[in-house]
């Protein structure tokens, strides 16, 4: 794999990682992420804003076999359960965050548990695509962060939108190749702009929540088999990094 791109080291990593190859205390780990996630969902209940969030998901993608929203037990399509999942998080102000300015709980929980439900997964494999899409986010934001932002993108949807495709396509047992566009997918729905807070605007806000809903169709839509992933939609001329930091050199 020593040539491969970037993205098939990642795909090929994600779709051979099992339950069994986690150690104990990245277990305990995800079931904190995921235990701080509900909670935050919870208190967001409270929030105007937020049961506002759920009323019209619920009138505009309401569906009595979707996913549940959480706290509130509504049912919505796996894209608007997400949306509105996130938005409960995001309203409680209780989310992780990963060097400040990426706060990946809150898209990638709502965007996994979205695929579990609906696909039937189990626990284990819930915490193995949560597992993995956290790898795959962390290490692809990791010292990007501020050259992102310096670009006027907002690096939290960017990268969680990344890292909601690969743990949704990881819990929905999607091959390599499957992967890799899932991957590639993301990299074209990944967006965010930072004029928000300098305008005076507050559009930003449903940032986290548009990344989920985006990292949940990116996977949704590698699973139908019919879009082959740019093998260099990272690291390629016009690819991802390109895009959001400015060169495709890794610097």
């Amino acid at each position: 794999m020593a040539n491969a791109s970037l993205s098939r080291q990642f795909a090929s990593w994600a779709a051979k990682l099992r339950y069994e190859d986690l150690s104990p205390a990245v277990i305990d780990k995800i079931k904190g992420l995921l235990l701080h996630a509900l909670a935050g969902a919870a208190l967001g209940l409270s929030k105007s804003r937020a049961r506002d969030t759920v009323r019209h998901t619920l009138r505009e993608e309401g569906k009595v076999d979707g996913a549940t929203i959480f706290a509130d037990g509504g049912k919505a399509t796996r894209m608007g359960a997400a949306y509105v999942n996130a938005e409960l998080i995001r309203e409680s102000q209780l989310v992780d965050s990963y060097r400040m300015l990426t706060h990946p709980g809150s898209v990638l929980v709502p965007a996994a548990m979205a695929h579990a439900e609906l696909e039937g997964r189990s626990g284990r494999e819930l915490i193995t695509g949560l597992a993995a899409g956290y790898e795959f986010m962390l290490r692809l934001c990791d010292e990007f962060i501020p050259a992102t932002a310096a670009r006027g993108f907002r690096p939290s949807p960017v990268y969680c939108t990344m890292g909601g495709a690969l743990a949704g396509g990881k819990v929905m047992g999607l091959d390599e190749d499957g992967l890799v566009a899932a991957i590639a997918l993301a990299a074209n729905f990944a967006s965010g702009i930072t004029e928000a807070p300098r305008s005076g605007g507050n559009d930003s806000s449903i940032h986290e929540p548009h990344a989920a809903r985006n990292g949940v169709f990116a996977a949704l839509v590698a699973s139908q088999g019919h879009i082959k992933g740019a093998e260099l939609a990272l690291e390629g001329r016009a690819g991802f990094y390109n895009a959001f930091i400015g060169n495709d050199r890794g610097e």
